[in-house]
């Protein structure tokens, strides 16, 4: 699943939003968190936090996906960037592996820093953020695929109108 749009359309939101969908049907889900935005999930039943205090071990990550019912977020705010370049393509080698092993995680997910964003509070300083309605298209409703596209009606006409330009002419 692609969840794309502007900076502070809600990207973090909804993905939040899934997640915790999926946290309650219920799924096994491990969140890599790089900002330490997804610590509320683990209200949540089933739901474990790791890395708060400190980069949890890939043992300790292994360990709590062993159970079906259980969701982890691995949470890397208190690893510092150099370590955590170093750290992730790791634990994707791990949740690779278990997946294939257990079948669980059934989801994993990856949020985005806030570094990957425009700065936050781009709302003219009025304090107040305008989300779009999503816009939620489905592909293939046999198969389960679907988008959501978060930027503005506007935003999603000018990016059609630009695609059209480096379309060969027929």
């Amino acid at each position: 699943m692609l969840i794309a749009g502007d900076p502070g359309s809600g990207k973090s939101w909804m993905s939040g939003l899934i997640c915790e969908q999926l946290i309650l049907q219920p799924y096994s889900v491990c969140v890599i968190d790089p900002e330490g935005d997804y610590a509320p999930l683990e209200s949540l039943p089933g739901v474990l936090v790791l890395g708060q205090e400190g980069p949890p071990s890939l043992r300790d990550v292994e360990r709590a996906l062993r159970f079906p019912e259980v969701s982890v977020v691995v949470d890397l705010s208190t690893m510092p960037l150099e370590q955590r370049l170093e750290y992730v393509p790791s634990l994707l080698q791990l949740l690779a592996a278990v997946r294939r092993e257990r079948g669980l995680p059934h989801r994993t997910g990856r949020a985005p820093a806030r570094s990957e964003e425009a700065p936050r509070g781009s709302d003219g300083g009025q304090g107040v953020v305008q989300r779009p309605r999503p816009e939620i298209r489905v592909r293939d409703e046999s198969a389960g695929v679907f988008s959501v596209d978060l930027r503005s009606r506007d935003r999603q006409r000018e990016d059609v109108e630009e695609d059209a330009m480096y379309q060969p002419q027929s």
